[in-house]
């Protein structure tokens, strides 16, 4: 059995001091003629943005349209710019490792209140 957590030192506004932002990110995949193709190309990126930028991230609608991947990711930070930064990363990695994907579109979302 563990110890409970100290609460020691931990304001209640800690959790304010925190950005918290949900990425989302809609690309084209031309060169996907199957769900199979694509559920290839959605499996190993996810997985290469997971390790890479130890972000959260899922595949988020979409999911029956094979020529089209959309995703979602969530970042907290206290630095208010570094999501913004995450998300520009982000796009340049994906673009880079994989250039037969067009960017359709990219767009943050603030949470507020959690």
């Amino acid at each position: 059995r563990r110890p409970p957590r100290s609460t020691q030192g931990v304001s209640s506004a800690a959790s304010d001091v925190y950005k918290r932002q949900v990425l989302y990110m809609s690309y084209k995949l031309s060169s996907s003629h199957s769900l199979k193709a694509k559920r290839q190309a959605v499996t190993s990126l996810i997985s290469r943005i997971r390790s890479k930028f130890n972000l959260s991230v899922t595949e988020y609608a979409d999911l029956d349209i094979w020529q089209r991947i959309t995703m979602i990711g969530c970042v907290a930070s206290p630095d208010p710019n570094f999501p913004d930064q995450l998300l520009e990363r982000i796009v340049s990695f994906i673009t880079e490792i994989r250039p037969d994907l067009e960017l359709i579109d990219c767009s943050m979302e603030l949470i507020s209140g959690v």
